[in-house]
């Protein structure tokens, strides 16, 4: 992968997973990182040992007492340092740290200050604790309104941190332009919350124009728009929603129920009319089939979108996937090899970018401290007055 960022120096002050996913976008796009973490280091390293490595791979760590004098001051010289400081601490701990935009920009008036909150920077909630199950799922309509009738959306973790992360990345890109040109920071923002509100743009919208959420399958206005469960128990995604009249047949015949194509006549206001009754029909025809059946007949038709409903583990070993190295090999700290997701974005050769381990708890943090301009007794210094935790 092309190092776009190459050159742009990011301050890298997150928790949990939103934070640290944006700039470990960043550095796969070629952007320095260097991570101020706590004395003893975040709790993704224990609590998340198995995604640790992905939010901070290729990134430097410098533990840093924060409340300390000697620790805030290594921390501005290090905002004095960056192009970028990306953050999801709460805003109310921002601001008892001292560590606000204003406060920061007035340390390097070209700073890139973005920040990612659970509900946003106004409002009741500003200070509230949030996460992808709360702020982004549960807030957005999403778990309500994206499951059917009488459940709740089971929530993938991590899901709504990453697509927050990504939305922040693409602000911090927008600044670096800006700034390319006028010589100034700025400050950018997003949160989980209105995140999660944008990806739900379809269902906010229409459901002001009438449209009653949650729904069924069985009630879907398009049954060639829709899923089938298989006589194997598993399920198929159908889109055959274009070219009336070579789709509809074809899956009439897949389902060996040809005296249907003369009942109802392929087009839209009969599909429309007699959803209900059709989702029945098809309902019974794919029970009759296995998965691999129906998607091989379906997409043997040439105008139908069908896929396979995949299980998470299924990824690992879809031919697509693996030519597009959208999971690649990967062997863990204990030697177990592994398909890993990579960063979706690709620049000039396609590639993505290599994977790599997270750093040890204060891996850098004499590298970093003399890069500051401390000299090695100014170091041991810190390291016996527990201001910072280096790795020996």
């Amino acid at each position: 992968m092309e190092k776009m960022l190459e050159g742009v120096k990011v301050l890298d002050f997150c928790i949990a997973a939103a934070g640290p996913s944006v700039s470990r976008m960043l550095v796969d796009f070629g952007a320095e990182d260097i991570m101020v973490e706590p004395l003893a280091g975040q709790s993704t390293r224990t609590s998340a040992p198995h995604t640790f490595d992905f939010k901070t791979a290729g990134k430097k760590s410098i533990p840093l007492d924060l409340k300390s004098a000697q620790g805030k001051e290594v921390f501005l010289k290090l905002v004095q340092w960056a192009d970028v400081l990306v953050t999801n601490f709460r805003l109310k701990a921002l601001e008892k740290l001292g560590l606000t935009y204003e406060e920061l920009s007035s340390v390097n008036p070209k700073l890139i200050y973005a920040v990612l909150t659970g509900f946003g920077s106004t409002g009741p909630q500003r200070d509230d604790p949030g996460y992808d199950m709360t702020a982004w799922w549960a807030k957005s309509g999403l778990m309500a309104d994206a499951a059917q009738r009488g459940t709740l959306v089971r929530v993938p973790n991590g899901t709504g941190d990453f697509s927050a992360g990504q939305s922040l990345a693409l602000g911090i890109c927008a600044a670096l332009y800006r700034r390319s040109i006028t010589g100034k920071g700025t400050k950018v923002a997003t949160s989980l919350m209105g995140s999660g509100v944008f990806l739900n743009y379809d269902a906010i919208v229409e459901s002001q124009y009438g449209s009653k959420l949650p729904t069924t399958r069985r009630e879907a206005i398009r049954p060639m728009l829709n899923t089938y469960q298989t006589g194997d128990g598993e399920w198929i995604s159908v889109n055959g929603i274009h070219h009336w009249e070579t789709s509809w047949p074809c899956t009439c015949r897949t389902i060996h129920r040809e005296d249907l194509i003369e009942k109802y006549p392929s087009n839209e206001s009969t599909m429309y009319e007699n959803a209900p009754e059709l989702i029945g029909i098809l309902d019974e025809g794919f029970s009759k089939l296995t998965q691999d059946e129906a998607f091989k007949a379906l997409k043997a038709c040439g105008t139908i979108s069908v896929e396979k409903v995949q299980h998470s583990i299924d990824v690992t070993r879809d031919p697509q996937a693996i030519d597009n190295k959208f999971v690649v090999p990967w062997t863990d700290r204990n030697g177990k090899t592994i398909m890993h997701p990579t960063t979706p974005v690709r620049f000039g050769d396609d590639e993505p970018a290599p994977l790599s381990y997270g750093p040890g708890l204060g891996e850098h943090t004499e590298e970093i401290l003399a890069m500051l301009g401390y000299d090695s007794a100014n170091i041991k210094t810190l390291e016996d007055e527990g201001v910072v935790t280096a790795m020996k």
